[in-house]
C-alpha cells in the first residue's frame, strides 16, 4: 500500500494555504509570518498555477511529474512577480518594480525549493510508514 505521487502532489500543492492560515490565526514572532502575506500577494496566481500543473500532470507518467516538481519554483517565480506588479499597480519598467520583481523571484524560488523538498520528505516518510503498516516492521 502506497500513495501515488500524482495524487499526493495534487493535495500537497495546496497545503501552503493551510500553513498560511495557521500562522494568520495563531500569529507568532517567527519568520513564518511572511507566509500569510505571501499568500495574500500571490495566492490567486498560485491557485491558477497549481490547477494548471494538476491538469498538465493528468496524462503524464508519474516519473515525468516527479521530475517536473523540481522545476515548479523556477516556473512560478516570474508568475509571482507579475502578480505582485498587478497588485501594486506599478509599471513593469520602473526601477522599483524591477527590484521588487527580482527580490520576489529570489524569495519565491527559496521558499519554493524549501517547500518542494518538504513535500518530497513527507511523501517518502508516508510511503515508508504505510509500507511498515502493510508488511510489519
Amino acid at each position: 500500500m502506497s500513495i501515488s505521487f500524482k495524487s499526493y502532489i495534487s493535495w500537497a500543492l495546496f497545503s501552503p494555504f493551510i500553513l498560511a492560515a495557521t500562522f494568520w490565526i495563531w500569529p507568532t514572532d517567527s519568520i513564518f509570518m511572511v507566509l500569510p502575506f505571501a499568500i495574500a500577494i500571490a495566492g490567486i496566481p498560485y491557485c491558477i498555477f497549481c490547477a494548471a500543473f494538476i491538469l498538465w500532470s493528468r496524462k503524464r507518467h508519474e516519473g515525468t511529474v516527479k521530475k517536473a516538481t523540481w522545476l515548479l519554483p523556477v516556473i512560478f517565480a516570474p508568475i509571482a512577480g507579475i502578480g505582485a506588479l498587478i497588485v501594486s499597480g506599478d509599471s513593469i519598467f520602473s526601477k522599483g518594480s524591477l527590484a521588487t520583481m527580482a527580490a520576489l523571484g529570489v524569495y519565491t524560488i527559496t521558499i519554493g525549493y524549501f517547500y518542494v523538498i518538504s513535500c518530497w520528505l513527507v511523501y517518502f516518510l508516508l510511503n515508508k510508514v504505510l509500507t511498515v503498516f502493510k508488511y510489519g516492521a
